[in-house]
């Protein structure tokens, strides 16, 4: 009986021993890279018009390749013209951590710079997959993935991650760190301004964070944080962290942004009810009386202004009308970018149109409904524009963002991807 108690024993024991070490291999913390094992996608010149529709939202780069972001994991495909995603090109995963934000930066090399849970940035070669860099000295910038079906808020609206150009991108929390793109070396760190304010609590106090209201980056390289409990804008120098001159605001709209809040060619500001424009890409923002019209975009001359759903003009800093242009669908459009090689319009009947911005003239046209997609309307929650692409994520008309994601996005591939022509 010993003898049998005695086996029962170590076969017990052998059984939790193995239990153990498959646990462990299953539970442990692992990160799995997956360099690229073919050459970089060619660049695509796709004709005007819908390309495809997509599940994920991609940022693209160089018009090479499309990068996306899931809970765990970024991987990137190509060439972006391709009409589905596809098996990837590479891939990076992180357990148990879980993505944050993404950005896509370039110095000497495109880089997609990724921030983690676990307070990690980890950046990678576009071109390769391959690890750049790595540096694990930092607070998250999130506390967990938070792109919903699409991923598209981490691509393109990173919490707490801008660049700010080629050479430095910035993280925001409860420090302000300057970063160099091509090593993630660290250029300076100061306390964030919003938190070392006597108005403020202490700055890692519980309810801190209830003063940060939105955040971006300037063409002009500078920082600019909404602070929300004393009402104003402050200003850091990228190049140094030293503190400029605050301005009053109650709201802070980023305007003509190269992606999400990063790079930004302007904004609207909101102070003692009054709505101001102002220019970003000097060392002061510079007031542009046209820009405070609702839904206007900088395109770096003159403003682009939609007038109530049946036109759009070019403006210029005086209020003079350059030119008009009428869709043909009815009202609404929707202005989607602008800048001085062309003006990207979405009419009604999903015909997306490029307008010449000194005279407002066709560059070119076409329809972007995809066959066997449904023929009904939809709202686009974020648009994204980079080279010759376009990308829209589509949304159910009147669904708010808190239904879950079946109710709330149009179709089970809501994002689509257009080509506007070069």
């Amino acid at each position: 009986m010993r003898v049998r108690w005695a086996g029962l024993a170590a076969a017990t024991a052998v059984l939790l021993a193995a239990t153990g070490v498959i646990a462990w291999r299953v539970l442990r913390p692992a990160e799995v890279s997956t360099p690229a094992t073919t050459s970089l996608p060619e660049v695509v010149r796709p004709a005007p018009g819908a390309l495809g529709v997509l599940i994920s939202a991609p940022l693209v780069i160089d018009d090479r390749i499309r990068v996306y972001a899931k809970k765990r994991e970024v991987w990137a495909d190509g060439p972006p013209s391709y009409h589905y995603e596809r098996s990837a090109y590479w891939a990076y995963r992180r357990w148990p951590a879980e993505v944050t934000g993404v950005l896509a930066v370039k110095a000497d090399q495109p880089l997609v710079v990724t921030a983690w849970s676990d307070g990690a940035l980890v950046a990678i070669e576009a071109e390769t997959g391959n690890v750049a860099w790595r540096v694990e000295d930092g607070s998250p910038l999130g506390e967990e993935y938070d792109g919903r079906r699409t991923g598209s808020q981490t691509v393109y609206t990173p919490p707490g991650l801008f660049s700010a150009g080629p050479s430095t991108f910035v993280t925001a929390d409860e420090e302000v760190t300057a970063r160099s793109v091509a090593t993630g070396q660290t250029l300076w760190t100061v306390p964030s301004p919003l938190l070392s304010r006597p108005a403020h609590p202490p700055s890692r106090g519980p309810d801190a964070p209830k003063c940060r209201g939105d955040a971006l980056t300037t063409v002009g390289e500078q920082l600019m944080l909404l602070d929300t409990c004393t009402k104003i804008i402050a200003r850091l120098d990228v190049s140094s962290g030293q503190s400029l001159p605050s301005m009053p605001a109650e709201a802070v709209e980023p305007v003509s942004c190269r992606v999400g809040h990063s790079d930004c060619a302007a904004m609207r500001v909101t102070a003692n009810g009054t709505v101001t424009g102002w220019t970003l890409t000097g060392p002061t923002p510079a007031r542009l009386a046209p820009l405070a019209a609702p839904g206007s975009l900088y395109d770096g001359q003159n403003v682009i202004v939609p007038e109530a759903g049946s036109s759009l003009s070019a403006v210029d800093a005086e209020g003079q009308a350059l030119w008009t242009w009428r869709p043909t669908a009815p009202a609404p459009f929707r202005l989607l970018a602008a800048d001085r090689n062309r003006v990207l319009v979405l009419e009604s009947d999903g015909t997306l149109v490029s307008l010449n911005p000194t005279n407002g003239r066709f560059k070119s046209f076409a329809s972007a409904l995809m066959e066997h997609e449904p023929d009904r309307p939809y709202d686009v929650s974020q648009s994204y524009v980079s080279g010759s692409y376009v990308v829209l994520e589509r949304t159910n008309p009147g669904v708010p963002p808190t239904a879950d994601d079946e109710e709330y996005y149009y179709t089970n591939r809501p994002i689509l991807i257009a080509s506007a022509g070069a």
